[in-house]
């Protein structure tokens, strides 16, 4: 693998690679023979050496010799031929010889293993990427989620992240037609880019129409053109140590997220997970969930939530996936609080070993109808007593699935997992899909007993595939959040899942002993719509993630279902975890608080790779000034040096005549250094603009500006 592959933390491995020895390449060859030929891969192995180091799966030869290789090892170890072992002893070889094939051979079905050349495997196994020219016909036929002003990914590095997903795919799988294994009703996503269809389109430049208020660069809504300006995302201030730490006894060992954060008015309530132990007797909200309440973020008061015994037992995945709206829209006080979580059987209290394949709710319901990941709906007046209404939709909800509502009237949006398969497993892509609902046609099928009669419709649904299907190797969507608005822009938290199909530790250390060890993580990355359905996901394909818990070392990152703007900031409650995601359950989980600034969770300044006497440009779209417009308001940051500055200019078009005016430049002896600055129009533009008021603005960046919304006002603030 690149160096460079090891070098950002956020893409899955613990720190720079050492180069791979010389000596490794050829590992594979000198162990091939004629003697044994392993099937659809075409590759020939000595059949007395069959290694997993070849990148072949041994644990179909294993599972052919393991009995007669128990018959050698007791007439070696008992000097007896075995048909004159006593039969009593029989039982003790069988046993042994399951034993070695558990040890020797079925480990490596369960956790498969790289080749000791992970550079240099047999051409024939595993195809390579060696020009551009792979890279362009895997990617799909749109724009690119990382163009515009997002950071570039280098054509090399993004070269090596997909060679080495196709390398991990061809290992994982041992099959060039898998997907020829799928039934047609499951092959559909295979023959179209999902992620085309579901990403914002922002090619648009056309006019905008009249801009009245706050215009944000969070996206690249605004944008018509840029040169040497890029897009980041500014350290939040963080508070210092976890704001909820176990206190209580119901809490268990399992405090953590999945959470939820709201706010009524008066205090935060923050629901989060107490336990998630699969050997409870049972799995409930009332032993699983806890509610914390703060005035100010700081102090919090806890209670553990309860099941009222109205509804359905309140049975949930011991996983605790769910997520909570504190919903004002709804007229019904009764409904204040709507949980959305994944559905999951009881255990008898009496058997800790009951299947749990199917739900046995109260009431008499079917049990049939009722399955592990499905969709169950509760509500609460308070947020701590809940009523269950049982099953309301299928699946998936592992990895929480959230309801919105934006308003009166307003439909209901449900956001969650949806499995796509392949010949490998059924559910071996995560994606997610959105899902929406009348708010009339909600209040009515939500008290209904018939469980899985909520007729949602379908609105978008996608997967991470735009550099070709292996590219769910590199990551994958593990939990989408769109819950919060701020200036007519959805803002979602996206956990995305880096290197899913990694193998073990000591697998990676015996086959590859001098590189560093590749680890799956999980981190949280921001995303933007303007409709709420089609999503920017510039900066999941940048691989900047939100710089959350920097300097912790979390390896597993869980933001809350909700970002809350208020006070002046946008207030983002996550978890960490210092374990990744294959053994986060063993690590211990902090629910932590990152505060940003208002308006400020994305700007744009000039980039450093230009040189220092070139200046950053920025111009929007056209857009239709209001008639009695008379200054712009800017949220800018200049540094106190004198190489940084800001000049702002109206563009105009009277026929074929150009115009511009300068409205001011933002620097040393102009302005206040940071935060808002108002810029007052001349009456020569005036006179301009009555003519023909469609206009671009242009901002002109120097030294280390930055700049994140800009405010169109009538009067000075």
């Amino acid at each position: 693998m690149p160096k460079n592959l090891f070098e950002n933390p956020g893409l899955g491995f613990s720190e720079a690679s050492s180069s791979r020895p010389a000596s490794t390449a050829g590992r594979c060859e000198r162990r091939q023979s004629k003697k044994f030929k392993v099937p659809n891969l075409g590759v020939s192995h000595n059949g007395s050496k069959v290694s997993r180091r070849c990148g072949v799966n041994t644990s179909g030869v294993c599972g052919v010799c393991f009995l007669p290789c128990s018959a050698m090892l007791m007439g070696k170890y008992t000097k007896r031929p075995l048909l004159n072992l006593p039969v009593v002893t029989f039982p003790i070889w069988i046993a042994a010889g399951v034993l070695f094939y558990l040890v020797f051979c079925f480990n490596g079905f369960l956790h498969w293993d790289l080749p000791d050349a992970l550079d240099s495997p047999p051409l024939h196994i595993c195809p390579r990427i060696e020009s551009d020219e792979f890279l362009q016909e895997n990617q799909c036929r749109c724009p690119d989620p990382s163009a515009g002003a997002f950071p570039t990914v280098s054509v090399f590095e993004r070269r090596q992240r997909q060679q080495t997903a196709l390398l991990l795919g061809c290992l994982y799988n041992k099959k060039s037609d898998e997907w020829d294994y799928l039934p047609n009703e499951k092959r559909e996503h295979v023959s179209k880019c999902m992620l085309c269809d579901a990403q914002e389109d922002t090619t648009e430049s056309s006019p905008l129409g009249t801009l009245n208020g706050s215009q944000t660069f969070i996206d690249e809504y605004i944008l018509d053109s840029i040169s040497g300006i890029e897009r980041f995302i500014p350290d939040p201030i963080e508070v210092e140590n976890p704001i909820i730490q176990i206190s209580e006894r119901w809490e268990g060992e399992g405090l953590g997220f999945p959470g939820s954060i709201n706010h009524n008015g008066s205090h935060f309530i923050l629901h989060y997970r107490t336990n998630f132990s699969s050997e409870l007797s049972w799995n409930s909200i009332q032993n699983s969930m806890g509610v914390a309440t703060s005035k100010n973020g700081s102090n919090w008061q806890k209670q553990q939530c309860i099941v009222s015994k109205k509804g359905y037992g309140g049975y949930i995945n011991w996983g605790v996936d769910a997520c909570v709206l504190y919903d004002e829209w709804d007229k019904n006080p009764s409904h204040r609080f709507k949980m959305v979580y994944n559905c999951s059987p009881p255990k008898d209290p009496l058997s800790k070993n009951q299947k749990r394949k199917e739900f046995a709710p109260q009431k008499n319901l079917d049990s049939s109808v009722r399955n592990l990941d499905d969709t169950c709906i509760a509500t609460s007046p308070d947020g701590i007593t809940w009523t269950d209404h049982g099953r309301k939709f299928g699946k998936a909800t592992d990895t929480q699935p959230c309801l919105s509502h934006h308003g009166y009237g307003e439909n209901y949006t449900l956001v969650l997992r949806k499995d796509y398969g392949t010949a490998k497993m059924f559910r071996e892509i995560r994606g997610t899909q959105f899902l929406t609902i009348r708010e009339d046609i909600f209040q009515e099928y939500l008290p209904k007993k018939e469980e899985g009669t909520m007729p949602f419709e379908y609105l978008n649904e996608f997967y991470l595939d735009y550099n070709g299907k292996e590219e769910r190797y590199e990551h994958q969507l593990y939990t989408f959040r769109t819950t919060s608005q701020y200036n007519d822009v959805h803002i979602a938290t996206v956990d995305v899942l880096h290197w899913p199909r990694v193998p073990s530790l000591r697998q990676w250390k015996r086959h590859a002993p001098n590189d560093d060890f590749p680890q799956d993580n999980v981190m949280t990355y921001l995303a933007t719509s303007r409709d709420g359905i089609r999503y920017n996901f510039g900066w999941i394909y940048s691989h900047v993630p939100l710089p959350l818990g920097k300097g912790l070392g979390f390896r597993y990152i869980a933001a809350a279902s909700q970002i809350l703007t208020l006070d002046g900031y946008h207030w983002l409650f996550y978890s960490g975890n210092r374990n990744g995601h294959r053994d986060r359950w063993k690590g211990k989980e902090e629910i932590r608080l990152a505060k940003f600034p208002v308006g400020r969770l994305s700007g744009l300044r000039r980039s450093s790779s230009i040189p220092v006497t070139v200046p950053g440009l920025i111009r929007t779209r056209p857009f239709l000034l209001p008639k009695k417009f008379k200054v712009v308001t800017l949220d800018i940051e200049v540094p106190d040096d004198m190489q940084s500055s800001c000049e702002i200019k109206i563009l105009g078009l009277n026929g074929t005549n150009q115009w511009e005016t300068n409205l001011g430049t933002i620097g040393p002896t102009i302005g206040p250094r940071n935060s808002l600055v108002s810029l007052q129009m001349g009456k020569h533009t005036t006179g301009r603009l009555q003519e023909n008021p469609l206009v671009h603005l242009e901002f002109q960046l120097m030294g280390n500006a930055q700049i994140y919304s800009f405010n169109i006002q009538e009067e000075a603030a």
